[in-house]
């Protein structure tokens, strides 16, 4: 929303490529311009039933949703996998947190010698 005296509304370009909504957006424009009343800007309709106008053509909005529908899917294939990769990493945690680890008094003695002998030599 943005205006110099007061709420505008603006419609980014994707809203425009989508038919229907762009057909929306027309009506919205051609009340602002006092083309048409708010009153006619309703889906005018026969006394018989359908529309005064042709709809949106069909394969825009199929090709609309096709290309909503793969991004969905990417999305889901995605989301899958990080699904595995947090499995994984759960099923990684708890045999780490199960795993009994084992020491030597000669184990902990060896390493503190080699602990002492880098720290004596600088790391030489």
């Amino acid at each position: 929303m943005a205006g110099e005296k007061g709420t505008e509304w603006i419609a980014p370009n994707w809203m425009m490529q989508n038919p229907v909504i762009a057909a929306q957006i027309e009506n919205l424009e051609k009340i602002r311009t006092n083309k048409i009343s708010v009153n006619e800007a309703a889906i005018p309709q026969f006394t018989s039933g359908g529309f005064s106008s042709p709809s949106p053509s069909f394969s825009s909005n199929v090709k609309f949703e096709e290309e909503r529908n793969g991004r969905v899917e990417e999305q889901r294939d995605e989301n899958s996998n990080l699904i595995k990769i947090i499995e994984q990493n759960t099923q990684a945690m708890t045999q780490l947190k199960n795993m009994k680890i084992y020491t030597s008094i000669e184990d902990i003695e060896k390493g503190r010698k080699n602990f002492t002998q880098i720290i004596n030599t600088r790391g030489l």
